[in-house]
């Protein structure tokens, strides 16, 4: 083998083909060309723009509901209410991106085991990555058991690329439990036991055309039924103490 390596390396063709072969493995491993590929699908999305379709609704937990419950948070009690009007109203799923951080001790607790009951695989909470994890997280199951025996796991990793150029979702995260959808895969109902396949976001769709409602709102009765039906929710802290990423160029 290595006599016929030495052979075609002395024919200037084959000299180059086998350095533009060792050249593309080294770069694709290393992911050196990442940038240059992010760069290009930036400009690219410079140059198109898409509406959302609306078939994804976003409830804010902004700094209005924050203020107007005197609280820094929600509570369990609280997305039981919420849950039950989008639900009656006719809401396809409810994703609560984030930590659920609530306990049975935690106010309204049962409240929510009996609104997750009676909407039984049609609510789902966030699970984040193990601190340390490295390239390949593993997911750290937070929400308590008496919530999750009636709801589902999504993961909420995300990979970032170099520079903050993009970001990528795994299509499945690996956590004890077994594997996890990413929120993504999950609404798309898209299912893989992969965990090494990413999806990046598609940044061309702006997101002002996002339909959005503050959280107190909902609660309050203050959104329109029509505007419920069908659509799929999800949950997040939008308040000026949330975490927020801004979207790559």
């Amino acid at each position: 083998i290595f006599g016929r390596f030495r052979e075609a390396w002395q024919n200037p063709r084959w000299r180059i083909v086998i350095s533009a072969l060792f050249l593309g493995a080294f770069c694709g491993t290393l992911e050196v060309t990442l940038p240059l590929n992010d760069l290009f699908v930036a400009a690219r999305t410079k140059l198109r723009h898409e509406k959302a379709s609306g078939d994804i609704v976003v409830v804010k937990i902004d700094d209005r509901t924050v203020e107007a419950l005197g609280y820094n948070d929600v509570n369990p009690g609280l997305d039981a209410k919420l849950i039950e009007i989008l639900m009656k109203n006719g809401a396809k799923d409810i994703y609560f991106a984030r930590k659920y951080p609530f306990s049975m001790r935690s106010s309204g607790a049962p409240q929510l085991v009996e609104a997750l009951k009676a909407y039984r695989g049609r609510v789902y909470f966030g699970a984040a990555a193990i601190p340390g994890e490295g390239a390949r997280p593993v997911l750290e199951i937070g929400t308590a058991k008496e919530f999750r025996q009636y709801a589902g796991d999504v993961s909420l990793v995300v990979r970032r690329h170099p520079m903050n150029l993009d970001f990528a979702f795994p299509i499945t995260s690996p956590s004890i439990v077994g594997p996890v959808p990413s929120i993504s895969a999950s609404m798309a109902d898209y299912a893989n036991t992969k965990t090494d396949l990413f999806v990046n976001p598609n940044f061309a769709i702006d997101y002002r055309s996002i339909p959005s409602i503050s959280y107190i709102d909902v609660i309050e009765g203050q959104m329109d039924s029509a505007a419920i039906k069908g659509r799929t929710f999800v949950i997040g802290l939008t308040s000026s103490m949330a975490e927020l990423r801004p979207i790559p160029l």
